[in-house]
């Protein structure tokens, strides 16, 4: 069975676990998953979507690090923000032997997109807010795409779409970006997207937006 979601090495080396968005007082998006990363001391928006009945996901990178290694988390019944658990190990990047923190929403505008959507031609992400019409500059947005190879060992080098027996990433041109319900889609057109075990897009903007994706399949 393939996994729902890759995660580069060099971005998460040892996950930690999830924790499902339970809360409506953590911004736009409960109902979706909280990833975290024990190596690295910090945390995703997960994005779950399904084509066909078969999952696939992408992750968004959220601000701020944790003092040791994140790996349980959950969302409290009496304030509805998020307690981490994180502790000390092997590959930690974390300052701390262990800690307990709280990640809170406190408002204001939410840049990062609540839905994520493959399509056969390109990639379509929500917003809760209206983002500002910079996000619709392809001249502002990096993609690029490659794969793995699954064996014993620990993780996997990065190998090239278009030459696979070469190490290395590809990168994707992004032929448009449209900006569609007042700011609150936009549609980033791909022609060269296709089933991939990892496709990183990367909106060097004023609201900075990462995302590591997994395609399995294409939609409509």
């Amino acid at each position: 069975v393939e996994p729902m979601l890759y995660m580069p090495r060099g971005i998460d080396n040892s996950s930690g676990g999830q924790t499902y968005i339970s809360s409506d007082k953590w911004g736009p998006v409960k109902g979706q998953w909280v990833h975290f990363s024990m190596g690295f001391a910090s945390h995703f928006l997960l994005l779950r979507e399904v084509i066909n009945g078969k999952s696939q996901a992408a992750a968004v990178v959220l601000p701020g690090e944790f003092l040791s290694g994140a790996h349980r988390g959950n969302f409290s019944p009496f304030d509805g923000q998020l307690y981490v658990g994180s502790s000390q190990g092997w590959g930690n990047y974390g300052v701390e032997d262990g800690a307990v923190q709280r990640v809170r929403y406190v408002g204001g505008h939410y840049p990062y997109p609540s839905s994520y959507e493959t399509r056969e031609n390109g990639i379509l992400l929500s917003f809760n807010d209206a983002q500002s019409k910079e996000i619709a500059d392809n001249n502002l947005w990096f993609a690029q795409h490659w794969n793995y190879r699954y064996s014993a060992a620990y993780g996997s080098k990065e190998y090239s779409v278009e030459q696979p027996m070469k190490e290395g990433h590809d990168r994707l041109k992004i032929k448009s970006v449209q900006y569609l319900n007042e700011g609150k889609k936009i549609f980033l057109e791909i022609p060269q997207i296709q089933p991939v075990d990892q496709m990183h897009l990367y909106f060097k903007g004023e609201s900075k937006v990462e995302v590591f994706a997994t395609i399995h399949q294409l939609g409509e």
